[in-house]
């Protein structure tokens, strides 16, 4: 699963950040709608990607493993 998410950790890292600014009260974060948009695209695509390895995990019986 590690592996399917490389790809988006420089994205999910910035998410990470700018959700701890704003929650720490940092004066001057705007958020814009395209970003927010981007955002809500990426974590469906990486919802999507661990609905299916969960499916797989299950039907090959892993947890068996």
């Amino acid at each position: 699963m590690e592996n399917c998410l490389t790809k988006y950790q420089g994205e999910i890292n910035q998410l990470v950040n700018q959700r701890n600014r704003i929650a720490h009260g940092e004066n001057g974060i705007t958020v814009e709608y395209v970003n927010i948009s981007d955002k809500i695209s990426m974590l469906q695509e990486i919802f999507d990607l661990m609905i299916l390895k969960f499916e797989e995990y299950l039907s090959e019986r892993m947890y068996l493993k």
